[in-house]
């Protein structure tokens, strides 16, 4: 059986900085040092394969059917796995399998390596809006996921201000924004500036009277 290695890419780098302007003051993490590179390749590429990840499992994944089957005992294990130890194959799963929706696997994937970091692509001064509630019921969450994500899919909000206004752990906030933005369920109204002095630096600030309204809203949440 022919296996390809999936590219990795360099750590992530950090740079330092404090609240309340949280741009590059976390560390971020590239989809390509995770099992997240390899599936979105195999997407991009519209290419049915298997992803192995050694003794956490593995995915099979069906671009054009937009679907996955996955053996992952441990899924924290696999999707937080460097991706030099993620080969690519072409395994068939049994014929009876029940296959689930693919959109459930990227964002299964984004969160568990996330671990609270925000997938570099993305920004916290993004102005986002969720274009349809995650299925939480099959889909890992934090503890922050639903006031969240009542207030991304309500009407566009920066992640940094939305933390602010629920009082919400910001690495719970990067989690769910890189996981939805990975789904491709996170509309990006408009992104970071180029200039990032010219960004908010204080949520505090920039609270509107409507913002001050939903969040009198959520506080009961």
């Amino acid at each position: 059986m022919q296996q390809e290695h999936a590219s990795a890419g360099t750590p992530p780098c950090t740079n330092a900085g404090g609240d309340p302007a949280p741009a590059r003051s976390r560390a971020a993490f590239r989809a390509s040092d995770h099992a997240l590179g390899a599936i979105e390749r195999c997407v991009q590429e519209r290419r049915d394969a298997c992803i192995e990840g050694g003794e956490h499992g593995r995915v099979w994944i069906r671009p054009d059917a937009r679907s996955y089957f996955s053996e992952v005992p441990d899924p924290s294990g696999f999707f937080g796995t460097a991706a030099p130890a993620i080969s690519l194959s072409q395994r068939m799963p049994a014929p009876s399998v029940a296959w689930r929706p693919l959109e459930d696997l990227l964002w299964i994937a984004a969160f568990h390596a996330s671990r609270g970091r925000l997938l570099d692509r993305c920004s916290p001064f993004d102005v986002v809006q969720f274009t349809h509630w995650p299925n939480f019921t099959r889909l890992p969450h934090n503890g922050s996921a639903m006031r969240l994500t009542a207030l991304l899919v309500r009407a566009p909000i920066t992640i940094s201000v939305a933390y602010h206004l629920l009082h919400v752990p910001a690495e719970h906030a990067y989690q769910i924004y890189s996981a939805g933005s990975a789904a491709g369920i996170a509309r990006v109204v408009s992104a970071t500036p180029k200039d990032i002095d010219a960004a908010p630096v204080s949520a505090s600030r920039r609270v509107s009277g409507f913002w001050q309204k939903m969040l009198d809203r959520f506080s009961g949440l």
